[in-house]
C-alpha cells in the first residue's frame, strides 16, 4: 500500500540533507535510522538543533555535550524530551558505529522517565467518554449544535462528521491515519478498513455492518458535493479537498461541546475506545493488539477510570476477609 504522505516526508528529508551540505553525516545518519520517513525527518531536525547548540565537530562530541543539551529542554513535555533523547541516542550510536566518533556517550544517558503530575493524571483519567456521553455526542451530530444558522451550515456535512466520529469510536484509529483514508481503503465486501498507521505499519480494522452503512451514506453524499470532481480522499473539506487533521479535531471539539466538563479530542476518542473495550472484556492484551501498541504499558495509559475500580474491588475483597 503506497503512502503518499511518507513520500512527502521523503522529499522533506532530501531537502534537509541537500540544504546542509556542510553536514555530510546527515545522509549516512538518515539511512541508519531505519524508521518511517516522518521519523527520519524529525530526528534530522532534532540533531540539527543539537549541533547548532553545541557548535562542535562530530568527532569531538562528548557525554557532557549531550547531557547539557538535554538539560536545556527539561521544561518541555515528557513526550518531546523522550523523542529528542531517542534521536540523539540513535545519532550517538551512528557516529560510533561509522567511526566518526570514538565514543558512544548516549549509551550512558538514561531515558527520561514518564512521570505525571497529579493535575495531568486527573485530566487524563477524565479524558474519555462514558456510554451515556457517547450517545449524547452522536445525538449532537444528528441534531446539530450552536445557533440555528450554525446548525443549518452543519447539515450538508452531518453524514461526514458522523462517519468520522463513528470510525474513531468504533476502531480506535489514530487521527493521523483517519485523515489519510482514501475511498479504496474501504473493503466493502469484507467489512474492512485498510490503512498505513503510525510507523508506516499496515493495519486492518474490522468494522461492523452498522459502521459500514454510515460510511456508505457519507460516500453517497460526498459524490453529490464533489459534483464530478475527482478526489481520492474519503473525507473532504468544504474546499472539496482532503480534510486536514486540525479540521477533524475541530469537528470532534464542536460536537463534544455538549458534554459538560470534558474537552474531547480525537486522541480522547481513541482513549474512549480502549477504556470501553477493556471495561467489557477485562483483557488488556486484546486491547493492546486492537490499539496496535507494542507494549502493554502504553495500552494502560489509554485505559482510564479503571484503576479506581480495581482498587475498590481489592478493598472490598480484603474487607470481607478481615471483617
Amino acid at each position: 500500500m503506497k503512502d503518499i504522505f511518507q513520500d512527502d516526508y521523503k522529499r522533506k528529508v532530501k531537502y534537509v540533507i541537500d540544504n546542509n551540505n556542510d553536514k555530510v553525516y546527515l545522509k549516512g545518519f538518515s539511512n541508519f535510522i531505519n524508521k518511517s520517513n516522518s521519523t527520519i525527518y524529525t530526528y534530522l531536525l532534532y540533531v540539527l538543533n543539537f549541533m547548532e547548540y553545541i557548535q562542535k565537530d562530530i568527532k569531538d562530541l562528548e557525554l557532557d555535550d549531550y547531557t547539557e543539551y538535554l538539560s536545556t529542554i527539561e521544561d518541555k513535555s515528557i513526550s518531546y524530551r523522550i523523542s529528542v533523547y531517542s534521536a540523539l541516542k540513535k545519532f550517538s550510536t551512528y557516529l560510533n558505529a561509522s567511526n566518526k566518533n570514538k565514543l558512544d556517550p548516549m549509551k550512558y544517558v538514561d531515558r527520561p522517565q514518564f512521570c505525571e503530575s497529579i493535575e495531568t493524571k486527573t485530566k487524563r483519567e477524565n479524558g474519555y467518554l462514558e456510554i451515556k456521553e457517547i450517545k449524547k455526542l452522536l445525538k449532537a451530530i444528528d441534531e446539530g449544535v450552536g445557533s440555528n444558522r450554525a446548525i443549518s451550515r452543519q447539515k450538508e456535512w452531518t453524514l461526514r462528521d458522523k462517519a468520522i466520529i463513528c470510525i474513531l469510536l468504533n476502531t480506535g484509529m489514530r487521527c493521523s491515519a483517519l485523515y489519510r483514508l482514501n475511498i479504496d481503503n474501504i473493503d466493502f465486501d469484507n467489512n474492512l478498513i485498510r490503512v498505513l498507521d503510525k510507523g508506516n505499519k499496515y493495519k486492518e480494522y474490522n468494522i461492523s455492518g452498522d459502521l459500514l452503512l454510515i460510511i456508505k451514506h457519507w460516500i453517497s453524499a460526498r459524490s453529490i458535493i464533489l459534483n464530478g470532481k475527482k478526489e481520492e480522499a474519503l473525507f473532504i473539506s468544504n474546499q472539496k479537498t482532503r480534510i486536514k487533521q486540525q479540521t477533524i479535531s475541530n469537528i470532534v471539539s464542536k460536537y463534544s461541546s455538549v458534554i459538560d466538563g470534558k474537552n474531547i479530542t480525537p486522541h480522547k476518542l481513541r482513549a474512549t475506545y480502549g477504556t470501553q473495550l477493556y471495561a467489557k472484556t477485562g483483557n488488556l492484551y486484546m486491547v493492546q493488539e486492537c490499539m496496535g501498541h507494542s507494549n502493554p504499558k502504553t495500552t494502560e495509559l489509554y485505559i482510564r477510570g479503571q484503576k479506581n475500580e480495581v482498587s475498590k474491588t481489592a478493598s472490598d475483597i480484603m474487607s470481607k476477609l478481615i471483617f
